[in-house]
């Protein structure tokens, strides 16, 4: 039996209950609520409690009978004495009728659909509906496309009807049907003109095709490999104290943006963690909690690092060993560290970890040393310390010698025999790597020595999977006493605190600043070309040359150390979308040096041409924009990498199925991005979006499906972090929004600029079938005139989609964050093609050839 059925029947069995009572009693409203209503709702249709609110008062002083939907009420219930059935109109086939023909059909219901229509008019609240707890009235209480009377209800005519039709019903009222936006699917006003879309990419034969990688990558994978990727294998000690950012926090802003970026605690963990100020001379915070933990008999505590996706946690965590604790852990503890990257995908994951620790115990050299005197195997054998028979002895001491007691309380004297078993019971022992490590950690402390694990990259897992880790480190600090140092994300941590997954640890939170992007690639190109010929040892003196002065070309004309105020545009692009995350920041950057769409030929042709110049080569926007938005690829196609640069003018396939509603959204977001609300500032109740897009469209899936999708690619930050969930949608886990620094840098320059807009158009679903066919015809262009032609083509048919939205949804003028946007983008282009034409028009002066856009 399914859940519905098993709904169905529970329901049926309450309803024969509450018809006997209607039989003999006269129930009066409130009887009505708590024997019939409430079992409707929680037992039937699954609304958990704390999603109900009961006998709210209004403002006017009315009290709302029920609000369903919590923090955002969702729909609204109105009840009614079970003696007052309602006269309905007669059955048809269909379950819906006209609201205006229900209320002439009968006067106390149209009082009622009057109150309960009232209740939503002032508060902001969608849908309704009238019952009974016989009959069923559900209806859209306030709309746009039409006067909310000329609508249509859904009618369940009795309490046979409701549990002959249950399967509609929990399609419609489920809690699960309705937080998935079935009322706004059952309620929508269909556009009377069918619209078919499709984009220019689903047309190609060859839409995935990819270009080799550019002239000089084979030169230059060992380099990136070496200075661009996370620094954090022991190889790279050297280059990770020359690169290293040492920043107390990040500050960037632009004199044209009204966002700054800020690497601060988020305020939902004010006053929980600690902000970490890190310079070359140490991490002071850090320091003192582990000298804390040498010197004191607390045992098994737990240090949280926070920070956001790609903020350096793991190379500070290397920092940490190699020099902010390093005298501290050499002198009285032992480092390990476990990289969860590896962990298997699914738990139980205890062998992995405790074999990852004893392959690391293995090659310490405190132990080794610690050890020297017991080893039976001489120093240079290919037998791993923890296969010793020595040390293994040594660590199970308390085993051996119970072997020997049993021996001697049997009168056992044959001496053979009890070492045979020594050795079985020795190496059944050893084959256990969680109770060698645990006798390790025990053997370090009796030694004086303090254990400190560092547990990586936990957060790269879902959260089930993340609160397995929790309990898992918190049995390892009971059983051995290390403490431990647990590396997140805030809003994996701020999941994890809401489940209680810290409630039974001690637990000290630090927060980690991520470094300035500016001076991440300033340090790392540095090095790259000091020690250029040491990491292409052997490579062909040529290429080593032609990878010197492609590298200087981007860090002079790129980067922007000389002489720039504020961020260049290759920076800003990349400071801007990343927020943060210095990991994606280096992979598009590594993105734009390898891609097979970076000219490395034209670079450095121009570059030693102009080699006398301060900066010789200046990096074109648009040339690093393509190269980091299409990597290898030909055409540009949304979803195809993980560091995706967003398709704004995308569409959601949800009425209004708007190429606008992205745009609409940070609009609204900036309008309220200085004003503080008590969630902090520039946060507004993602709710009060909801409504305010739904007085002008009927359908709200399409604004949740973008809002949803702008705080995945953190364009828009929830208040409490959170920015994917394992299930159900990411707007349950949040009360509030507002535009990041990433949102505002894409409504107010990516989405106007040429180069965005010559790359987005190819994957962009149409509904204009002349635009599609022309646009296709010039898919293949890559002359000047050609790209302007097809941008041209985008932009006209965006202005006409524009246009007829404003005509079909006459309140989208009223509304401040509606637009239009398209004159601001046509002015921005204009303006970028006559730069364009006149930097075609010098070259074509001079001796170079005619460069491509």
């Amino acid at each position: 039996m399914g859940d519905i059925d098993e709904r169905r029947a529970r329901l049926r069995a309450s309803f024969e209950v509450s018809t006997q009572l209607l039989l003999t009693e006269t129930l009066t409203e409130a009887d009505v609520r708590a024997k019939i209503i409430d079992p409707l709702f929680v037992l039937g249709l699954g609304w958990p409690e704390d999603q109900i609110r009961r006998e709210r008062q209004t403002g006017g002083g009315e009290f709302i009978d029920y609000e369903f939907g919590r923090p955002n009420t969702l729909m609204v219930v109105e009840a009614k004495r079970a003696t007052n059935l309602f006269e309905l109109p007669q059955r048809t086939i269909s379950r819906t009728f006209a609201v205006s023909g229900l209320m002439a059909a009968d006067k106390e219901l149209k009082k009622a659909i009057e109150q309960v229509a009232g209740y939503c008019h002032d508060e902001g609240f969608p849908y309704a509906a009238v019952t009974n707890g016989i009959q069923l009235v559900l209806f859209k209480a306030v709309r746009t496309d039409r006067p909310w009377r000329k609508g249509e209800a859904a009618v369940f005519r009795s309490i046979e009807d409701i549990l002959d039709g249950f399967a509609e019903l929990w399609e419609l009222l489920a809690y699960p049907s309705v937080r998935s936006g079935s009322l706004d699917a059952f309620f929508a006003f269909p556009d009377e003109t069918p619209r078919h879309y499709k984009s220019v990419i689903s047309t190609l034969a060859n839409s995935d095709e990819k270009l080799l990688r550019n002239a000089l990558n084979s030169a230059l994978i060992p380099v990136m490999r070496a200075v661009f990727e996370d620094l954090t294998e022991a190889q790279q000690a050297d280059a990770l104290q020359e690169c290293y950012v040492y920043s107390t926090k990040l500050e960037s802003t632009a004199d044209d943006f009204i966002l700054t970026i800020r690497d601060l605690p988020p305020k939902y963990l004010k006053g929980q963690v600690e902000h970490l100020a890190i310079g070359r001379t140490g991490a002071p915070q850090i320091q003192q909690a582990i000298e804390n933990i040498a010197v004191s008999q607390r045992r098994g505590t737990v240090l949280l690092l926070l920070g956001g996706v790609g903020a350096g946690k793991t190379t500070f965590l290397r920092q940490v060993r190699v020099k902010y604790c390093a005298k501290t852990i050499d002198e009285s503890g032992a480092f390990y560290y476990v990289d969860f990257r590896g962990a298997p995908r699914m738990p139980p994951f205890e062998d992995f970890v405790f074999g990852t620790i004893r392959k690391q115990l293995n090659e310490d050299p405190t132990l080794q040393r610690l050890f020297k005197e017991i080893r039976t195997t001489k120093d240079g054998s290919s037998t791993r310390l923890l296969d010793d028979p020595g040390v293994l002895a040594s660590l199970f001491d308390e085993e051996l010698s119970r072997v020997d007691a049993l021996a001697r309380t049997l009168g056992s004297s044959n001496a053979e025999f009890v070492t045979q078993e020594k050795v079985r019971k020795l190496a059944d022992l050893s084959e256990n790597d969680r109770e060698v490590v645990g006798r390790v950690f025990r053997f370090l402390e009796g030694c004086g020595r303090f254990i400190l694990l560092a547990l990586d990259n936990a957060d790269q897992h879902n959260l089930p999977y993340q609160l397995n880790i929790f309990l898992f480190a918190q049995n390892i600090a009971a059983e051995t006493g290390a403490h431990i140092i647990c590396a997140l994300r805030e809003e994996k941590y701020y999941l994890a605190s809401q489940q209680g997954a810290f409630n039974a640890f001690h637990t000290q939170p630090f927060h980690i600043p991520s470094p300035r992007l500016k001076d991440l690639l300033a340090h790392r190109l540095s090095y790259a070309q000091r020690h250029l010929d040491e990491i292409l040892d052997g490579v062909d003196a040529a290429a080593v040359a032609d990878a010197r002065a492609f590298l200087d070309a981007i860090w002079r004309g790129g980067v922007g150390l000389y002489g720039h105020r504020g961020s260049s545009n290759v920076v800003r692009l990349l400071e801007r979308v990343c927020m943060g995350d210095m990991r994606r920041a280096l992979k598009m950057f590594r993105r734009f040096v390898q891609s097979g769409n970076t000219d490395v030929r034209k670079i450095l042709s121009i570059y030693r041409e102009n080699s006398h110049r301060r900066v010789p080569y200046h990096v074109p926007f648009h040339e690093f924009t393509k190269s980091v938005m299409l990597d290898d690829r030909k055409y540009y196609r949304e979803g195809d990498t993980e560091d995706e640069i967003v398709n704004v003018f995308a569409n959601s396939g949800f009425a209004p199925n708007s190429h606008f509603t992205t745009l609409r959204l940070l609009a609204f977001l900036m309008e309220s991005s200085e004003q503080r609300s008590q969630f902090g500032t520039g946060y507004v109740q993602w709710g009060a979006i909801v409504s305010a897009f739904g007085a002008v469209f009927p359908d709200s899936r399409d604004l949740k499906f973008h809002l949803e999708k702008l705080i995945f690619r953190s364009l828009v930050e929830t208040d409490t972090g959170v920015t994917v969930v394992p299930e159900g949608s990411v707007l349950d886990h949040c009360q509030a929004v507002r535009a990041a620094p990433a949102g505002e840098y894409y409504l107010t320059f990516l989405t106007r600029a040429f180069a965005y807009l010559d790359l987005v158009w190819v994957d962009t679903p149409l509904a204009d079938t002349a635009t599609l066919t022309a646009l296709g015809e010039l898919v293949h262009a890559r002359d000047k005139n050609g790209r302007f032609q097809r941008v041209d083509l985008f932009l006209r048919y965006l202005c006409a989609e524009e246009e007829r939205e404003f005509r079909v949804f006459p309140a989208l003028s009223r509304a401040p964050w509606s637009g239009p946007f398209m004159p601001n983008i046509l002015k921005q282009v204009e303006s970028e093609k006559r730069f364009i034409a006149m930097r075609f028009t010098r070259h074509e002066r001079s001796s170079m050839s005619v460069p491509e856009l």
